[in-house]
């Protein structure tokens, strides 16, 4: 007989986790971790072929732990829980197997589990209320992608009312990073945030020097929060 397919689940909650395990324990082997620590013990002692885990983890979130799962375990199945409640644990999973049918079957690409709610045709009634009130613009200038045709929306003269730039006069103009910065370079996937001269010199979230600084989401932000420690592990080994 075989052995069934093993998960580790990951949550810093003991609640969710314990739901999670009862939930998967009838078809799967499951190991539980409450930590990214916990995590990579058990990784690295167990064949875990599939990781659940939770988007907001102490350490560092769970996306960023499955970019070290994807580097050091290629072959895992990597799967992250956002908003995780009792009434959606069939969602997640009707999810797994999903993922496991692609596994088996050699496919790789996006399917929609959530079909009793997002149809391929999206949300008509708010796709509606969004022609209603929005209309495209000409053009937009992107940080770091420059200018686009039709790619950002203005409110319609209809409802000008309520649009800030018409009942201030507001005139919108993008402002350059620093010219040394690599911002533009990240957002589309160039570099990485170490192959900026500013990173982590001039330019710490404290002293922000570029907008992917800014944001504790940013690309920077993050890497200075969570991956210098990864990279000076890298380093020392």
């Amino acid at each position: 007989m075989p052995f069934p397919p093993t998960v580790l689940v990951v949550d810093d909650e003991i609640r969710p986790q314990e739901a999670l395990r009862r939930t998967l324990e009838e078809d799967f082997g499951v190991f539980t971790a409450s930590s990214v620590t916990e995590a990579r013990t058990v990784m690295e002692r167990e064949d875990v072929q599939i990781v659940l885990i939770d988007q907001r983890m102490p350490e560092v979130s769970g996306a960023t732990f499955l970019e070290e799962v994807c580097e050091t375990w290629p072959d895992t199945v990597r799967i992250v829980i956002s908003g995780y409640t009792q009434t959606n644990q069939m969602d997640v999973m009707q999810a797994i197997l999903m993922l496991l049918q692609q596994v088996n079957e050699g496919r790789a690409e996006v399917e929609n589990e959530f079909m009793r709610a997002i149809t391929p045709a999206g949300n008509r009634k708010v796709r509606a209320l969004m022609d209603q009130v929005f209309e495209l613009r000409d053009r937009f200038k992107w940080r770091g992608l420059g200018e686009i045709p039709h790619s950002a929306l203005r409110i319609r003269d209809t409802y000008a009312a309520f649009d800030a730039e018409h009942r201030f006069a507001l005139d919108y103009r993008s402002v350059a990073d620093n010219l040394a910065c690599e911002c533009g370079a990240m957002l589309r996937g160039l570099k990485r945030p170490l192959g900026c001269k500013l990173f982590g010199t001039v330019c710490t979230p404290e002293a922000p020097m570029g907008s992917c600084m800014v944001s504790s989401e940013g690309a920077c932000a993050a890497h200075y929060t969570f991956g210098r420690h990864k990279d000076a592990q890298a380093s020392a080994a």
